[in-house]
């Protein structure tokens, strides 16, 4: 006896009752809007005291953004609107709340790595490499290779440095750094602290090599008191301005 082929084998499996194996199809992305809170609570990551906004992602409260898993109410496929946030630049906020989505979904530091040369072992970033991937794309600890972080924006033609005058005066993606004071102008302060302004005087920063937190400037200079007689600057693209 022959085997039966082709569309035979079809109709003899539909006459018998049997069902033809198949592939599942794969579900596609899920949106979610994140919702932040317009209310401040406490919260001590580690040995840190900070204020900061609480959110609300797929009806889930949220103080936090892991950065080992990100937020566990979504998938990694997920997508994540943040319509709420400021706009003033259609293109880079576009990419800024890309990275985001993916810093919720994924996890910080399943998209932002670097390699110690030396040690042979994986980075995983601080509060400036998070600023950077968000704000400026660096996905991979690109600041770590130089110096200091003046160093770092010099090598980028695109990068300007300014004085932080007020809050009326930021954009979306802005980076705001808090340094030491410099003694003289030939001093290359400390950098202490990078956040990411989101608008509505609301930033985004990971606190140190823990996770990632919504808050706004005095909360994140109350933190430490050394912050407090620091001084602010703003990390932009040249051409946002």
């Amino acid at each position: 006896m022959q085997p039966l082929q082709g569309n035979q084998a079809s109709k003899a499996l539909l006459r018998s009752g049997m069902v033809a194996p198949c592939t599942t199809a794969s579900n596609p992305p899920a949106q979610w809007k994140l919702e932040i809170c317009q209310y401040k609570a406490n919260l001590l990551p580690n040995y840190f005291k900070l204020k900061h906004f609480p959110f609300i992602l797929n009806g889930k409260l949220y103080h936090r953004i892991h950065q080992q898993t990100g937020c566990d109410s979504v998938s990694k496929n997920d997508e994540i609107l943040l319509e709420s946030f400021t706009d003033r630049q259609e293109e880079k906020s576009s990419l800024i709340k890309k990275r985001l989505s993916d810093v919720i979904t994924k996890g910080f530091n399943n998209v932002c790595t670097g390699f110690d040369e030396y040690t042979k072992k994986t980075i995983y970033g601080v509060c400036h490499d998070f600023a950077h991937y968000l704000s400026l794309g660096f996905s991979n600890c690109e600041s770590r290779k130089y110096k200091d972080y003046d160093a770092f924006y010099e090598s980028l033609p695109y990068i300007k440095v300014t004085e932080f005058t007020g809050e009326q005066d930021l954009r979306f993606g802005d980076i705001v750094e808090i340094t030491e004071q410099p003694a003289c102008v030939e001093h290359k302060p400390p950098v202490y602290h990078s956040m990411v302004y989101i608008g509505d005087g609301k930033y985004i920063s990971k606190i140190s090599g823990l996770d990632i937190y919504i808050h706004d400037r005095e909360s994140i200079l109350d933190m430490v008191e050394d912050w407090k007689k620091g001084n602010l600057r703003v990390i932009r693209e040249a051409d946002t301005r």
